[in-house]
């Protein structure tokens, strides 16, 4: 009986889910998630996490990015197969540095009905974990000597967006999930020391000629060490502590003490795999003689996946951006080897995965995350080891999902099996999960359709014959829709082609305006990507040859990106009415067929007008005096060809105007009216009313709007 009422629950339950925008249309309040609204909640539901959860918030600070592992576990609930467009999964960022939450933006995921299976283990493949990530804004880094270890804040939310700015958002199916992170500290002061002029100057320009990704504090840096270039970071980097150093650093701790196996792990361990090394031992007891050292031999042997000082709690796929990331907390503010100033210590990472559930695991490779001794770490600092990784030969059709086992073995310091995914080491521990790998096509040199995924920062599938963005398109970089109300949208602006890699094959791109004839080679050179450690990525470029076709290299290092083109800021180019509609080609040498798409560009700024009626009639209110309690009236034009939205507002305090923004065209000139009253007590002052607009333009293949803007002054009095 108590099974069968609890059935009866979940349907009725599903119900309310599955009808959520259009009860909330009907009573925003429905869900009782609304505290200052009048409206009276029919249901009670917030921070719901029966179908999905955050597990995992991290931070990684060679990259500067946030992370929020998702759990989705039901088999239904998410509108819909992967053959439909299914529903969002909405995470909001915050960071908190001690004086309030700041926003950092918000991602989302595109999440889907998936059967529940049994993997070659027995084992449920579900919860499926999925990652979702975000740069962190303003990051506020400081000295070594000073620890910044602001807190994290990310917000889950099903279906509904979070508003901008609203870090305590009570989403109704979802969750909330918080952990503090370290910032990556700035390890030399940025004085050019003793004027050496002769010798900076040279190396600062080198630097900067090298990895032009660097900021000019970041290059200042390197220059100051005498580095000639990114690669030259062991110029710079601290020496490791020494055994004896780290024994008195931990002998002095009270209330947090480091016992000897930790700080004398790699003192320990290649005596014991080197028998020819055993002479070190009287050379540790000389040092150290109030070491037990015997003691700590057979700790030694009887210690593995110790996770005392750290621990891996989260595993997933970054789906929108397909990186393998995993999450670990450090939880003690002492054992990692020196702090901020100094070289701490490793932690590593090996991934591993079961691709076609046979129980057979494939190394995958490791990622290592520089850790040290901190201050305040109450309780916890999150890291996220981030592994990007090609998963272009696993994709299957959406009909059939495609699964996938994954492992992550962690390791403190000492390097993790490459052969034994059961191994575990001193101190670390290991965790699996399941993934879901996007569906598509794989990859093949007969198959053109296969060649190019995205145009624009959009999938091209979901661009229409007509070069503009569907109903159900998204950007494959951050999971947002181009349009909230899913209305068509043009391009403007660097229009990135992306797709797999067919390493042994050279392809070109070309483009030319709808109903012409020559076509144009796209050749901006590609920017790629090689990271060698310490949060430092050296870039170098891929050119094309003389016929204008680029080498196919690997992914990972050019993040898919095929062609960069500039596209024209006058896309008609002739008469007033001509096409605006340009075609991109993509051809691989030596192999017939190509690939072509029509894009729909625009770079025609939306119109904005305003102005004040006032007291002598439209149009010459403007500038002149107005009082406290005076009803003010006007008109205002915001006309697009690809309307988004428009907002009015004034900087007169407490007062609002009326209508206070749309998403549709306004009459043409003098346009719509608008009203407002100045509020008693309205300080002498001048002041202005404005209207602000965004279209629905796609820029640089990353956000859409391009802008339109119009204001009018007036005086009180």
């Amino acid at each position: 009986m108590e099974k069968s009422e609890k059935k009866v629950a979940e349907q009725a339950f599903a119900k309310e889910r599955q009808n959520a925008l259009h009860l909330l249309a009907t009573n925003p309040n429905h869900f009782g998630t609304l505290a200052s609204s009048k409206l009276k909640a029919v249901q009670l539901v917030s921070y719901n996490t029966y179908y999905e959860e955050l597990t995992c918030v991290g931070y990684n600070p060679d990259l500067n990015e946030l992370f929020a592992t998702i759990a989705i576990k039901r088999d239904s609930g998410y509108s819909g197969s992967l053959c439909t467009h299914g529903s969002r999964e909405y995470v909001r960022f915050c960071v908190n540095y001690g004086t309030g939450w700041e926003d950092q933006g918000m991602v989302a995921l595109n999440v889907h009905d998936i059967p529940t299976g049994k993997d070659c283990a027995n084992q449920s493949e579900k919860p499926l974990s999925y990652v979702v990530s975000i740069p962190l804004k303003n990051a506020k880094r400081r000295f070594c000597s000073t620890e910044v270890l602001p807190l994290v804040r990310a917000t889950l939310s099903w279906g509904i967006p979070i508003p901008a700015g609203d870090c305590d958002y009570k989403p109704i199916w979802g969750d909330r999930e918080e952990c503090r992170i370290q910032l990556k500290p700035w390890l030399f002061l940025l004085p050019i020391k003793d004027f050496e002029l002769d010798t900076f100057i040279p190396s600062f320009l080198e630097i900067a000629k090298s990895a032009p990704q660097l900021t000019v504090t970041q290059v200042t840096e390197l220059a100051n060490e005498g580095a000639t270039s990114p690669s030259s970071l062991a110029a710079y980097d601290a020496e490791p502590l020494s055994l004896s150093a780290l024994a008195e650093l931990y002998g002095k701790r009270k209330g947090a003490e480091v016992e000897p196996l930790r700080f004398g792990l790699h003192a320990i361990q290649p005596i014991l795999s080197q028998p020819e090394s055993l002479a070190n031992l009287n050379i540790l007891t000389n040092q150290l003689p109030n070491i037990n050292w015997a003691g700590i031999f057979e700790t030694f042997n009887k210690t593995k996946a110790n996770v005392n000082y750290e621990e891996l709690e989260c595993l997933g796929l970054d789906y929108n951006l397909e990186r393998l990331t995993a999450t670990f907390k450090i939880k003690k503010s002492g054992g990692y080897s020196g702090d901020l100033c100094k070289k701490g210590s490793m932690e590593h990472v090996a991934f591993w995965a079961d691709w076609d559930n046979d129980c057979k695991w494939t190394y995958l490779d490791m990622v290592s995350v520089n850790v040290h001794d901190l201050e305040k770490v109450d309780k916890g600092v999150c890291y996220t080891a981030v592994l990007p990784v090609n998963l272009d030969r696993f994709r299957q059709p959406c009909s059939k999902p495609k699964i996938v086992r994954l492992r992550a073995v962690l390791s403190w310091q000492t390097l993790p099996s490459t052969t034994d995914p059961n191994e575990l080491e001193t101190y670390g521990n290991r965790i699996d999960t399941h993934i879901q790998i996007k569906p598509g096509k794989t990859p093949t040199i007969a198959d053109p359709n296969s060649w190019v995924d995205i145009i624009g920062g959009i999938y091209q599938d979901h661009i229409s014959a007509a070069g503009l963005t569907t109903a159900a398109a998204f950007f494959a970089n951050n999971g947002l829709k181009p349009d909230n109300l899913g209305r068509p949208c043009p391009f403007t602006g660097r229009i990135n082609m992306q797709g797999p890699s067919l390493i042994g094959h050279k392809y070109r791109v070309q483009v030319r305006r709808l109903g012409t004839v020559g076509w144009t080679d796209v050749v901006e050179p590609i920017p790629v990507r090689t990271y060698i450690g310490s949060g430092i990525f050296i870039y170098t470029y891929n050119h094309p040859d003389a016929a204008g076709y680029f080498n196919y290299l690997d992914p990972n290092t050019t993040n898919r990106v095929l062609a960069l083109w500039d596209a024209p800021s006058n896309p008609n180019n002739l008469a007033s009415g001509s096409s605006a509609q340009w075609e991109m080609k993509f051809d691989i040498l030596g192999v017939a067929g190509n690939f072509t798409k029509v894009v729909q560009l625009n770079a025609v700024r939306p119109d904005a007008e305003i102005v004040i009626d006032g007291l002598g009639g439209p149009g010459t209110g403007t500038c002149k005096d107005f009082k406290p309690g005076d009803k003010m009236t006007g008109h205002f034009v915001a006309r697009s060809n690809y309307m988004g939205n428009y907002s009015l507002g004034t900087s007169v305090p407490g007062a609002s105007i009326t209508p206070s923004a749309g998403n549709s065209n306004t009459a043409v000139s003098p346009g719509d009216a608008w009203a407002m009253t100045l509020p008693a007590g309205t300080p002498k002052c001048g002041y202005y009313v404005a209207v602000n607009i965004g279209d629905r333009t796609i820029i640089n293949s990353s956000h859409t709007g391009l802008p339109g803007h119009a204001d009018a002054g007036f005086c009180v009095r």
